[in-house]
């Protein structure tokens, strides 16, 4: 009798490892991370018009590393793998003069997709993090007379109201927003 347990135990581990070692060697697809984000964009004049062709220079302004991408005929481009960092961004292209705006807004988003196999082939939970304008600021508007008396009197001297935070800003506020999204 002795024998015989020894091989029901031996044989019910060499099951349990089997079974471990398939569930762990037969993970399906597995995806890679980077540690860096994707710049895409649409390249537009000040009434909005597309402009193809157009060059995008991207420069990491602690490195001085300049990384540049040509936007296709539908003005569209894209600059992947950007290491973490703040960056300058200028647009050339012909018949236009280079001008770095003094504002700027990005957008971010983040999308986990996680298939289930146990509910269906196709089941997917989709989460979903975007940041609106991620970078937000303080860039208030310039002063409304030209003459600065808003914030200057006749004298020179700062009025009641000089270097006080107050609206309007020139740029939208920071919006950020979750989603979870269930497809099959």
């Amino acid at each position: 009798m002795p024998p015989r347990l020894f091989v029901r135990k031996f044989t019910l581990a060499v099951w349990i490892f089997v079974i471990v070692a398939i569930s762990i060697l037969s993970t399906g697809q597995v995806y890679a991370q980077v540690a860096g984000a994707t710049l895409t964009g649409t390249v537009k004049d000040a009434s909005g018009g597309i402009i193809p062709n157009a060059q995008v220079a991207i420069r990491d302004v602690a490195t001085a590393v300049t990384r540049t991408v040509s936007a296709g005929g539908a003005g569209l481009y894209t600059a992947p793998n950007l290491l973490p960092g703040i960056y300058e961004v200028r647009v050339t292209a012909a018949g236009f003069s280079a001008q770095l705006p003094g504002e700027s807004n990005l957008d971010f988003s983040l999308i986990k997709n996680t298939y289930v196999k146990r509910i269906s082939e196709t089941f997917n939970a989709q989460f979903r993090a975007e940041i609106f304008n991620i970078l937000n600021k303080a860039n208030f508007a310039p002063p409304q007379s030209p003459t600065n008396t808003d914030i200057f009197d006749a004298s020179g001297t700062p009025s009641g109201v000089a270097g006080q935070l107050k609206p309007p800003t020139t740029t939208t506020a920071r919006e950020i927003q979750f989603a979870l999204k269930f497809t099959w």
